[in-house]
C-alpha cells in the first residue's frame, strides 16, 4: 500500500536517513536553544520524538489532538502527557507544518498548562526548507528547521 502521508516513516530506507539528519540537527538547536523537552502530537510527531527522546535522553510531551480523551484525562492538564517535568524550554517535532493550525495548538495548549513553557524552535523533519511561522494571535516568530533526508 502507498502513502505519501509518512513516507518518511514506512520506507525503512528513508526512515534510517531521516532520523540521522533529525538527530543531527536536533543535537544542533539544543546546543543553540538549551530545550529541555521534545513536544509532539499524532503520529507523524510521535514517530521522530520517540526517536530523538531516545538517543539524546531528553523528556517527551505528548499533545493530545483536541477531543480525545481516550488515554488521559485531568481536569488541568487534558491534553497532556508524557514524561517532562518542569517543562521551560521545548522544542517541537513534526513532519511539516502547513497551515499551521497543529504547532499553534501545541503551543497554545501548553501555554495553557504552563505559563513559563516557551517554544525555542521546530523541527520539522519531512521539510524541505527552513522557514519561520508567526503565531496569529501573539504574533511571535518561531524558526522552523527543515531535516527530510532530500535536502
Amino acid at each position: 500500500m502507498q502513502t505519501s502521508y509518512l513516507q518518511h516513516v514506512f520506507d525503512p530506507a528513508l526512515f534510517q536517513r531521516s532520523v540521522d539528519k533529525t538527530l543531527a540537527a536536533a543535537e544542533r538547536l539544543k546546543m543553540c536553544s538549551g530545550y529541555d523537552t521534545i513536544v509532539f502530537s499524532g503520529m507523524s510527531g510521535a514517530a521522530m520524538a520517540f526517536m530523538l527522546s531516545h538517543w539524546m535522553n531528553v523528556p517527551l510531551l505528548c499533545v493530545r489532538k483536541k477531543g480525545d480523551s481516550s488515554h488521559y484525562v485531568n481536569s488541568t492538564r487534558r491534553y497532556l502527557e508524557g514524561n517532562a517535568v518542569d517543562v521551560r524550554k521545548y522544542l517541537i517535532v513534526d513532519d511539516f507544518i502547513s497551515s499551521g493550525a497543529t504547532v499553534q495548538y501545541m503551543i497554545d495548549t501548553i501555554r495553557e498548562a504552563n505559563y513559563n513553557a516557551e517554544c525555542v524552535g521546530m523541527l520539522m523533519y519531512a521539510s524541505y526548507s527552513d522557514r519561520q511561522w508567526t503565531h496569529p494571535v501573539t504574533k511571535k516568530v518561531y524558526e522552523a528547521t527543515a531535516s527530510s533526508p532530500d535536502t
